[in-house]
């Protein structure tokens, strides 16, 4: 072994060595931990709030499987958090009406449970960085 790879060896074995194991009191369950109540007002506050929020790496297939599973969870999400989403061609213009070109049509993918929610960017900025989804 050359020593770069024993340096690494060592390393390792330092890490789990000296690295504490968990134990409940690690662990945080949010639903075990009711809200404080907003003194401001008598409406109570949610129990539950699920924020589902992911990469996406810019790839389509990745930003619809967040949408699908962000759909399957029980409770499903609240609100989903996309950061890199894909946002690119989705489909073309078919209108083509006295002549109009036909041109691409740019967006976010889309999914029957899901409302985008697109910030407003100039598109001299390239693509947006995140994008919400809420419940339709």
């Amino acid at each position: 072994m050359n020593n770069n790879t024993d340096d690494f060896d060592k390393l390792l074995e330092n890490l789990i060595t000296f690295s504490p194991k968990p134990d409940e009191d690690d662990l945080y369950v949010p639903s075990s931990h009711p809200p404080s109540p907003d003194p401001r007002s008598s409406t109570p506050l949610p129990s539950d709030f699920v924020v589902f929020s992911q990469n996406a790496h810019k790839r389509n297939s990745t930003t619809h499987a967040i949408l699908q599973i962000a759909s399957s969870l029980s409770p499903p999400a609240d609100l989903i958090l996309i950061q890199e989403p894909h946002f690119g061609r989705i489909g073309v213009n078919t209108g083509m009406a006295q002549g109009n070109p036909i041109y691409d049509v740019h967006g976010c993918p889309k999914h029957q449970d899901w409302q985008a929610i697109i910030p407003p960017f100039p598109p001299s900025l390239g693509n947006p960085d995140v994008i919400t989804y809420v419940p339709n």
